[in-house]
């Protein structure tokens, strides 16, 4: 878990210096999330490769490859002094983060039972994902070069994972599943992959748009001190990681739906304070907006855990966190396109009412049909 946290915290170190980069490079908002798109399409490829490098070379190789790959995406960012520069090394983070998150979360599910092992996983893509803007916002802050040094300070971080995951025994390489091979048992257990799958989507948007515009919305919309603007990430990261733990001993059932509720209400409250130029009240909705974001996720990844069978759970995690990528990517992308034709603040204002009625339907659909789903989840 050290080393899922420590990973993950280097892909969002550019959020607090997006904004740098953009004065720097004299850049549009639009290529500022192509830049963070970068990271999710390393990210993507990594995801469709990991499956198979995990069973032909086993689980450790593959996190020993993505530790080594942070280390190089790192010295890439230390070099780095043009734009494509910067995307390259983001092509290359997104690759270890991939590679790092579907196999350190399907070795945790081979050696832990199906909730804890997804609360862990949830909680330490969680806390990395937030501690990696508040070490770049505090060097941001403080550094006289933050787009340089803020790697330095990080690059003993993956040198260190990679010690460690070296000392983990090998597991079992896992046989690569036959044509036969299903990854659920009856139409309840495919919906309910559908549904977990579709709530990460909701909250893995949240993270695109936090870790690629958020900074620049504050600083220039809200009139926010620039490490406000990594802070704003930070409590979405931290809250979500409480709401987790908050979740860890009630019913999963209700978690969920109460944590769609939350995330809905929190993107209502984050359309207000954006309309009334509010930076306090933009951060006090992100921690709503995080809590409801750590219930889904902890809740949705324990209930595809519950339905799918232990030989098809490499290939599931990785299909199901190739669609909460492509869900942080291709909405930002669309932002960043708006933001250039109408402002920040009125493109925020369109993704926070579609990050709610996006909730909602999940909610909806979750309500639907719950004795079927949780009596497949029992059988399971």
């Amino acid at each position: 878990m050290v080393s899922l946290v420590s990973l993950t915290a280097g892909s969002t170190l550019t959020t607090p210096i997006f904004e740098l980069y953009r004065q720097r490079y004299h850049l549009t908002d639009q290529y500022v999330t192509g830049i963070f798109a970068a990271y999710v399409l390393g990210v993507i490829v990594s995801l469709l490769i990991s499956g198979t490098a995990t069973r032909r070379w086993g689980g450790k190789a593959v996190a020993l490859t993505a530790a080594a790959l942070s280390v190089a995406a790192t010295a890439v960012f230390l070099l780095a002094d043009t734009a494509a520069t910067v995307s390259a090394a983001r092509v290359v983070s997104g690759i270890s983060v991939g590679l790092c998150t579907a196999t350190l979360t399907t070795m945790l599910r081979d050696c832990l039972p199906a909730r804890a092992a997804a609360l862990r996983a949830s909680a330490g893509i969680a806390a990395g994902l937030g501690c990696g803007p508040l070490l770049a916002g505090a060097g941001v802050h403080w550094l006289p070069d933050p787009t340089h040094q803020v790697y330095w300070i990080y690059l003993p971080f993956p040198v260190i994972s990679l010690v460690l995951l070296a000392t983990v025994p090998a597991a079992p390489r896992q046989a690569a599943p036959t044509w036969k091979a299903r990854s659920h048992r009856t139409f309840g257990g495919r919906r309910r992959i559908v549904l977990s799958t579709a709530t990460l989507c909701c909250a893995y948007a949240l993270n695109g748009y936090y870790l690629s515009l958020v900074p620049s919305l504050l600083q220039r919309d809200l009139a926010a001190a620039r490490l406000l603007g990594a802070l704003a990430v930070t409590v979405l990261l931290a809250t979500a990681a409480a709401g987790q733990a908050f979740a860890r001993n009630l019913s999963r059932h209700m978690v969920e739906r109460v944590g769609l509720i939350i995330m809905a209400g929190g993107s209502l409250c984050a359309v207000v304070t954006v309309l009334a130029a509010s930076g306090s009240g933009f951060l006090l909705s992100t921690a709503v907006l995080g809590v409801g974001h750590g219930m889904t996720t902890s809740s949705g990844l324990s209930a595809l855990n519950a339905v799918v069978l232990p030989s098809r759970s490499a290939a599931v995690t990785t299909r199901y966190y190739l669609c909460g990528y492509l869900a942080s990517s291709l909405p930002v992308i669309c932002i960043g396109w708006l933001s250039d034709q109408v402002g920040l603040a009125a493109a925020g204002v369109s993704f926070f009412l579609v990050i709610m009625c996006g909730a909602g339907l999940c909610l909806v659909l979750l309500s639907r049909g719950p004795h079927t789903m949780e009596g497949e989840e029992r059988r399971s």
